[in-house]
């Protein structure tokens, strides 16, 4: 399965950058209650499901509590299922989880609707995932960004240092500042993981700068987001990377209101704020997700754990980095790439890890 996974992604990957940017999810989906959860009703798209005696797969999307709109990760796997609708005739629909409290009951209610794939989005859901899955075992269960283990399970998780790590190179490069930020949702390994290879890809450039950390709190909390991140830019920073989910537009917002710059994750959020956007870091969950759920209906997947690295053509930054600033600044990035691809770069994905770090010789 990796290596299919793989190909798809290497051949995939220019068309990530475009399909990223595509609009939001409809806005018409269902908000469950937390006793009783209502899944949106399937849309019929015409699409080219088989032969006639094929009845098309179901396939139901939990969010975490960013929801959709949160221009990340949550918009990104949406946009993955509906590939999967569009190009495999699946029929699909999507359960809103606004606390954690609901993740084991929308699971739980989607299985019993008689949703053959049921996509859980994060970290979050993990807990919830190992409670309900063993208790469906015809169902089978994907979940972006969480490593679970089981029988009919699929598991993908990204090292997400990796993809922070030239967005961070980047900032440090084309500012030449010496102070840059994070605000992150909660303080958990995958966010972690983002701000550690971000501040290392800032101290690849210049390891005497400084990267500030704050936690919101929750990934549903934009007021919140903004009021650090705009602390943030009055101690100095140049540019803040979002990792906060629906708390991103806090501050994006702050980064237009201080007339400083934000750095994207997941996926380039310019059109939030037009000229504010300092550089995305790209991460291609969403065809990940097709791929996946391609497999399943061929009968080719396997259940376990994939993880996805710099090698498997899946992070990068914005495909205009060249027009916007420079030749020079293209190579760097595609120099740093291939060290972190050969391993001549080892990107922290912990605190500890940067403090430790070394920047290394660029030559």
């Amino acid at each position: 399965m990796r290596k299919k996974l793989i190909a798809f992604l290497l051949v995939a990957l220019m068309a990530v950058s475009v399909l990223a940017g595509c609009t939001q999810p409809p806005a018409a989906e269902a908000t469950p209650a937390a006793d009783a959860p209502a899944v949106a009703v399937p849309e019929d798209t015409g699409a080219d499901t088989g032969t006639e005696t094929d009845t098309a797969l179901k396939m139901v999307m939990i969010t975490d509590s960013g929801g959709l709109g949160d221009g990340g990760f949550n918009d990104m796997a949406w946009h993955g299922v509906e590939m999967a609708r569009d190009a495999l005739g699946f029929e699909i629909g999507v359960i809103e989880s606004t606390e954690a409290s609901q993740f084991a009951s929308n699971m739980s209610a989607a299985a019993r609707q008689g949703y053959d794939i049921i996509v859980c989005v994060g970290y979050l859901l993990e807990d919830a995932l190992k409670e309900v899955a063993p208790q469906f075992p015809d169902t089978k269960f994907v979940i972006i960004d969480g490593s679970v283990e089981g029988d009919n399970i699929y598991s993908y998780k990204y090292k997400l240092n990796e993809c922070g790590f030239l967005s961070g190179a980047l900032a440090a490069y084309v500012t030449g500042e010496d102070k840059f930020g994070t605000v992150g949702g909660m303080e958990i390994p995958d966010v972690v993981a983002w701000e550690s290879g971000f501040a290392a890809g800032v101290k690849t450039i210049n390891p005497e700068a400084e990267v500030m950390t704050t936690y919101v709190g929750s990934f549903a909390d934009p007021g919140k987001a903004k009021e650090l991140a705009l602390a943030q830019f009055n101690s100095g920073a140049a540019a803040i990377m979002e990792i906060s989910s629906g708390g991103a537009i806090g501050v994006i917002e702050a980064a237009r209101d201080a007339d400083k710059q934000f750095v994207a994750t997941d996926r380039s959020k310019d059109s939030f704020a037009p000229g504010f956007e300092l550089t995305a870091a790209l991460a291609a969950r969403d065809v990940a997700l097709f791929e996946a759920a391609k497999q399943i209906k061929e009968g080719t997947a396997v259940p376990g754990i994939t993880l996805l690295s710099m090698k498997d053509g899946v992070f990068d930054v914005p495909a205009n980095t060249e027009e916007r600033y420079g030749k020079d600044a293209a190579e760097l990035i595609a120099k740093l790439k291939q060290m972190v691809i050969d391993g001549t770069i080892v990107v922290p994905a912990t605190k500890e890890e940067v403090a430790a770090y070394q920047a290394p010789n660029l030559g």
